[in-house]
C-alpha cells in the first residue's frame, strides 16, 4: 500500500490527485475512497492507496485515510474501550449487592 498527500481536488467533477512519496502525481476518483467523505478531505491531507494503471495513467484505488496516529470518527476499539474509565452504571447481566437489593421496594 502506497501513501500520499492530496495535492489537487476537482469537486465538481469528482475526482482529485495525490502526490505520491515517490513523487508521482497519482489520479483518484471519489468512488474508489472507502470511510473517506469526498467533499471532507482537502489538500494536503495524507491518504493511503494501492496505485494500478489506469487509462492516462497511475490510479489510485481502495483510497482511504491512514490507519494509527490520527484521530478519527470510528468506536473505539475493544483494547481503546478498556482503557477508558467505567461508568457508573452496572451492567444489566450483573446481581446487585446485598444493600441495592435491600434498597429495592416490591
Amino acid at each position: 500500500m502506497s501513501t500520499g498527500t492530496v495535492k489537487r481536488i476537482i469537486r465538481e467533477r469528482g475526482f482529485g490527485f495525490i502526490s505520491a512519496e515517490d513523487g508521482r502525481e497519482i489520479f483518484f476518483h471519489r468512488s474508489e475512497l472507502q470511510d473517506v467523505d469526498f467533499d471532507a478531505i482537502g489538500e494536503g491531507d495524507e491518504l493511503e492507496f494501492t496505485i494500478v494503471k489506469g487509462k492516462k495513467g497511475p490510479q489510485a484505488i481502495g483510497v482511504k485515510k491512514p490507519s494509527g496516529g490520527e484521530a478519527s470518527d470510528q468506536e473505539p476499539s475493544d483494547q481503546e474501550a478498556s482503557d477508558q474509565e467505567p461508568s457508573d452504571q452496572e451492567p444489566s447481566d450483573q446481581e446487585p449487592s446485598d444493600q441495592e437489593a435491600s434498597d429495592k421496594v416490591d
